[in-house]
């Protein structure tokens, strides 16, 4: 990876934000594509959790609220990063797992947000890395994928069912975990590794989307409930990542140009594209498109800040 890929990487996801105005346009830059239905009539809010300078969306839900993690600007907590959970009225409640620690190394990542309030993430510290649970009550549930080495939980669907990643001798894997508890993996064929948790994302009907590696890249890839795949790559772009899907199978995520700079997209059920960039940002991230057609998501430009993007 490139050094300016490596640093908007950060810890887990490309995720990127910035301090901008109340407007959000979406445009055909750089590839042309359609301008479709997020245009400059959109309502962009923005946040940040108790002041951090990263602040990182990850998912939002039918009501709005909001899951994603932050630096802690403590000076106790060392630069830790946690958990938050932004209410619909925009109210922000911090968080980490029992046992997660306040040092330089740990980090607590919220990944996903249901329409019950249960939001699914891992945790990295001392004792390695565990994917976790956390209901509308504040308990937390480890999610470990039996025999792996560590395993992050990527997305939970209203039904409770969990899709994330694991890691094991033999590389990075996918998984679901059904509401009973039951473990499915698998691999795409042909390629070097699946991502991250925070690439994966899974819908109300099974549908996942995510992210994977190949000898030309990076792509994104639809994996039905029946187990087919489909590869997602935004025409002309060096690199595509799929976030997030809908019930509509209406797909956010972020894609990079031949510069090196990330602008978000999102791609409807019919495979058109449509390209979302803050005005001023340097890079762009759709994270996160829920039912009704809301894309949360991150932008930078000196610092990282979450966005919502409505019509």
């Amino acid at each position: 990876m490139t050094s300016k890929t490596t640093r908007i990487l950060g810890t887990i996801a490309n995720v990127m934000k910035q301090r901008v105005s109340v407007c959000l346009v979406a445009s055909s830059l750089l590839l042309g594509l359609p301008s479709g239905a997020f245009s400059d009539s959109g309502t962009l809010t923005t946040f940040d959790v108790l002041g951090s300078v990263h602040t990182v969306v990850m998912s939002i839900n039918e009501e709005g609220a909001i899951a994603g993690f932050f630096v802690d600007p403590n000076p106790t907590s060392r630069g830790a990063w946690r958990g938050f959970l932004r209410g619909k009225q925009g109210t922000i409640n911090t968080f980490a797992p029992p046992g997660a620690g306040i040092g330089p190394f740990d980090r607590t990542f919220a990944l996903s947000i249901n329409e019950e309030g249960a939001i699914a993430g891992y945790h990295l510290g001392v004792d390695g890395e565990h994917g976790f649970v956390r209901d509308r009550h504040g308990t937390f549930t480890k999610i470990d994928v039996p025999g792996a080495s560590s395993t992050a939980a990527g997305s939970i669907n209203e039904e409770g069912a969990i899709a994330g990643s694991y890691s094991d001798a033999l590389g990075t894997h996918g998984f679901v975990r059904d509401e009973r508890g039951n473990f499915t993996v698998f691999d795409l064929p042909g390629v070097f590794s699946v991502t991250t948790g925070g690439d994966i994302n899974i819908n109300e009907e099974g549908a996942i989307a995510g992210s994977y590696y190949d000898a030309n890249g990076t792509h994104g890839f639809v994996r039905d409930k029946r187990g087919n795949i489909t590869t997602i790559d935004v025409p002309g772009a060096p690199s595509t990542l799929a976030q997030s899907i809908n019930a509509k199978s209406a797909i956010a995520g972020y894609y990079y140009d031949t510069n090196g700079y990330f602008h978000g997209y999102v791609r409807d059920q019919k495979g058109n594209f449509t390209t979302i960039d803050v005005p001023g940002a340097l890079d762009t991230a759709a994270m996160s498109i829920n039912d009704e057609g809301v894309v949360a998501g991150n932008s930078y430009a000196g610092k990282e800040q979450g966005f919502v993007l409505s019509q």
